[in-house]
């Protein structure tokens, strides 16, 4: 179990007068990383982004930010799943060049695609024009498209988890083949990221902070009955329900580590997840001379979103909230008990584990987690669903594609079969 640390900030005393001026800069000095630096910065091209998943609240934001930046974001493709109306809202507002619907309907009567182009999703994410795909989607289904991305050398936004811990090997293998840029979209991932740029090896400890804890554990144990409206009604930001589910079960949090795990190379045993009830610090790195480097920002996603897409610039938005010195004055970690939280130990054992284990993981996941919000199962039964499937899986080390999507296959399979009777 890991010790708890406690941080008592206390405010300094600006000198009146005194300060350096802090920009961001793209050069061969600093790597396009925060500089205090007496050049100005030389502004990027305006960027020309797709969005897969634009009708969910990530998706939403994405677009929203690309509203607070015009000159700087320009959205040239949308795809959807669902809502149809809420995409042809964004047609009209965005004009893209090309749109895609997962699902292959129509849009709705009355409703046109303007002067866009209906495509398909491969075509959208490989167009000539397209600097940056921006992958706001959940679910195992958006690896298709983010491998097409990858190979077509774009630089890869990842608002996606499931796709990362069921093939991170994998796509960090196509990244490196194909020159494509890997950039995740996650408060403590993207922190990590931060981090981790001016580095050259990994550190001797990674701190992931969760908002959650041994108090929420012991609610969900003292609740009668555990509904989908708990999870929803209790978030602060706007999550879908999937997303709420997984932040509650710490699965969410399981995932960071395989994300961290997997695209900065750094080892498990060097990541812990400690309970921070202020929910400040996004990462907090030890590194081999002792030092230590943190990330600290609201949990408002609009904050990770404006970084993934800026970069390697720092645009100002006083839309987006700051932190001041009396939200610092005191940061504790503290042990997770991780052993209240099965679904976090699952998923950690099959990231170890490796080979198609962690993409049966997310199948039953995805599974048990669908079957929980259309009350088929309850939500103690969650972990149990997941455990049973990674118990039964046979699985394939070094996977390639065909294997990992097997994987998925036959454990979502496995999962919606354990139904409670």
């Amino acid at each position: 179990m890991s010790p708890a640390i406690r941080l008592h900030l206390v405010p300094a005393q600006r000198q009146k007068g005194v300060g350096l001026r802090r920009e961001s800069r793209a050069c061969h000095g600093c790597l396009g990383r925060e500089a205090v630096c007496m050049i100005k910065p030389v502004m990027q091209k305006q960027k020309n982004i797709v969005l897969l998943g634009s009708g969910g609240s990530l998706g939403s934001a994405v677009l929203g930010m690309a509203k607070a930046f015009p000159d700087r974001i320009n959205v040239v493709g949308l795809a959807a799943r669902r809502d149809l109306r809420t995409l042809a809202e964004q047609i009209r507002e965005f004009r893209p060049a090309m749109v895609a619907h997962g699902n292959g309907y129509e849009l709705p009567h009355g409703e046109g695609l303007g002067s866009a182009k209906a495509a398909t999703v491969e075509e959208i994410v490989s167009g000539e024009d397209v600097d940056t795909v921006v992958v706001a989607s959940t679910g195992a289904r958006a690896l298709d498209s983010i491998l097409r991305a990858i190979r077509h050398g774009k630089t890869v936004v990842l608002g996606n988890k499931e796709a990362v811990i069921m093939a991170g090997p994998l796509l960090t293998y196509e990244a490196a083949q194909h020159d494509a840029k890997l950039i995740p979209m996650d408060s403590e991932t993207t922190a990590v990221w931060q981090c981790m740029m001016e580095e050259a090896e990994p550190p001797n400890r990674l701190i992931i902070p969760s908002r959650f804890g041994p108090v929420l554990a012991g609610e969900l144990g003292h609740m009668a009955r555990i509904s989908p409206e708990t999870f929803t009604t209790r978030e602060r930001r706007p999550l879908g329900r999937k997303r709420a589910i997984d932040a509650s079960t710490l699965m969410n949090k399981a995932m960071q580590v395989a994300e961290v795990h997997y695209l900065f190379n750094i080892p498990l045993d060097r990541i812990a997840v400690l309970f921070h009830p202020q929910d400040r610090i996004r990462a907090l790195l030890e590194l081999r001379d002792g030092t230590m480097k943190a990330v600290m920002a609201h949990s408002d996603p609009r904050v990770v979103i404006q970084v993934a897409l800026a970069f390697p610039e720092r645009w100002e938005n006083a839309d987006l909230p700051g932190l001041t010195a009396a939200d610092l004055t005191e940061l504790a970690f503290l042990p997770l008990e991780e052993d209240q939280f099965p679904c976090f130990s699952l998923a950690l054992d099959a990231v170890k584990k490796g080979g198609t284990y962690p993409a049966a993981l997310n199948a039953a996941n995805e599974t048990a987690v669908s079957l929980f919000l259309y009350q088929q199962i309850g939500f103690q039964e969650i972990p149990r669903v997941i455990e049973r499937t990674l118990a039964t899986h046979r699985p394939v080390f070094d996977p390639t594609y065909d294997a990992i999507i097997a994987a998925d296959k036959w454990a979502r399979e496995f999962a919606s079969a354990q139904t409670a009777s």
